[in-house]
């Protein structure tokens, strides 16, 4: 019954925020705008997104301090974006978790809190983006929430480093129990947990692995800001680069709210909204939206397919291995 719940309200969401984002657009003008995009842009968008998919790959790798090569890390991080992409409430993150414990043993809890953690890291890039390029933003309402947002979520991110640097122990408790209480598994044993949970910190206890992780954060984001102003670029849409980022920003923020899969639906309201405050029509808003989505989601398919056979995975391993649960 619950899951029947989170199906109608995930399709909900989908078709209201849908519908917002393509009330006002022209159909046939949205698919002649599509049409007609600037092809040299486009592909310029996907190998920027691609880069963007392998810097995240290297920092999944830099989540650990050893046992997972770069290789694997890259794979399992796009099977990982490519469950997100067809699956609802970013089940990704724990098939990339369950993956990497199939093949290498990681244990499922280690890879959560490495997850949590990246987690932490993404946010605090996307915060310190959006307030380096506030200057040159138009003070809307949309704008001036994310910045408020931003503001609390940079306050946020320190004071986690701060306690996980200097009391390691209440922060590897504390997550441990975060997860525990989350897991549908009961019979975890508590030393397991906090083990696996104090690896899984590794990237944010010491200053050359967080500096590390941060910089591939901030660098994955950067490169999809610059995909996000190309893709515009190729619809005719001319504004400054720190629209891109602010579109960055306002997708990555809605896909946090219930849909299906892939964030659709909330992902194109959020890009119209975005350029709404830039005076930008509702037809070339949603010609924009739906392109951006598309220029995200069909690498990631298509690499996440790739590395799904390379790795020999199934989707009934990744089920098995969710459903199993436990540290080890």
């Amino acid at each position: 019954m619950r899951r029947l719940v989170q199906i109608g309200v995930g399709l909900t969401a989908t078709v209201l925020f849908g519908w917002l984002a393509l009330r006002s657009a022209d159909a046939s003008q949205v698919w002649a705008g599509i049409r007609g995009a600037d092809r040299l842009d486009l592909a310029i968008s996907v190998v920027l997104v691609v880069l963007a998919f392998l810097v995240r790959g290297l920092r999944w790798r830099s989540m650990f301090a050893d046992g997972v090569s770069v290789d694997l890390a890259v794979a399992t991080t796009q099977v990982g974006l490519m469950l997100n992409a067809v699956l609802p409430a970013r089940a990704g993150e724990i098939g990339r978790a369950v993956a990497l414990r199939r093949l290498c043993r990681v244990p499922l809890m280690q890879s959560i809190t490495a997850t949590l953690v990246e987690r932490v890291l993404d946010v605090a890039a996307l915060a310190v983006l959006l307030l380096a390029v506030a200057p040159t933003l138009p003070m809307t309402t949309l704008t001036r929430s994310l910045l408020v947002v931003s503001v609390a979520v940079v306050v946020g991110a320190v004071v986690m480093v701060l306690v996980a640097v200097r009391s390691p122990a209440r922060a590897r408790d504390g997550v441990a129990r975060l997860i525990v209480r989350a897991s549908r598994t009961k019979s975890v044993e508590p030393d397991e947990v906090r083990t696996s949970v104090s690896r899984g910190l590794h990237a944010i206890r010491g200053v050359r692995a967080g500096s590390r992780a941060s910089a591939y954060s901030m660098a994955s984001w950067m490169l999809l800001a610059a995909a996000n102003g190309f893709c515009l670029h190729a619809v005719g849409i001319d504004v400054p680069w720190s629209a891109a980022v602010l579109v960055l920003v306002a997708t990555n923020f809605a896909a946090a709210l219930p849909s299906t899969a892939g964030a659709i639906g909330p992902f194109e309201a959020a890009v119209a909204a975005t350029l709404a405050s830039h005076q930008i029509l509702p037809t070339e808003r949603a010609t924009a939206a739906i392109l951006i989505h598309a220029v995200n989601l069909v690498p990631a398919l298509v690499l996440g397919l790739m590395a799904f056979g390379r790795l020999g995975l199934h989707l009934r391993d990744v089920r098995a291995g969710a459903d199993d649960g436990g540290a080890a």
